[in-house]
């Protein structure tokens, strides 16, 4: 590839999971948006989060973003709000290819049920909230989701079925 590969999603799609996977026979590296924000900054990302708020966090998450982009071709796992803010969404379409991991509110809550606690959008929600807590949110961000270049449903594939999928879309 030519061009880096945005992998974008719902925390909880598989995104830096199908993104490690993608990199051996793409040829490319792998570099999740969260992991490199906390190597930046020193900071987890829920404390990056509570320290500078969600705007200013976004707002560093863009840069990171935009800094990755202009480097060498590589698979990109942005967080699961980044396409969502300022132009991230339009950017990394002139950047690279987009695909958008869709798994349903329903599948989403059974993966991030053992989350509860670790991430800092899910803070206050219980086993009970988290489905309609999901289904909300994801009703914000599909918008944004949806204008990835390929789709790929997630719901009952194995990570390698999805994988293949994705190198199906790529390679064409």
């Amino acid at each position: 590839m030519k061009t880096s590969l945005f992998l974008i999603g719902f925390m909880g799609s598989g995104k830096s999971t199908i993104g490690r996977m993608l990199a051996a026979p793409l040829g490319l590296p792998f570099i999740d948006l969260d992991h490199y924000l906390e190597q930046q900054q020193g900071q987890t990302v829920p404390a990056l989060f509570e320290s500078l708020g969600e705007e200013a966090f976004r707002a560093l998450e863009r840069e990171a973003l935009h800094a990755l982009a202009q480097g060498s071709p590589s698979i990109i796992a942005t967080g699961g709000g980044a396409p969502c803010y300022f132009d991230n969404m339009a950017y990394m379409k002139t950047k690279g290819k987009t695909v958008y991991l869709k798994a349903s509110p329903e599948e989403l809550s059974l993966r991030l049920k053992p989350e509860l606690g670790n991430r800092p959008l899910l803070e206050g929600q219980t086993k009970e909230t988290l489905p309609r807590f999901i289904t909300q949110l994801l009703a914000k961000r599909s918008p944004f989701y949806d204008q990835a270049d390929i789709v790929v449903l997630t719901d009952g594939q194995t990570k390698q079925d999805v994988v293949r999928r994705c190198l199906l879309f790529i390679n064409t």
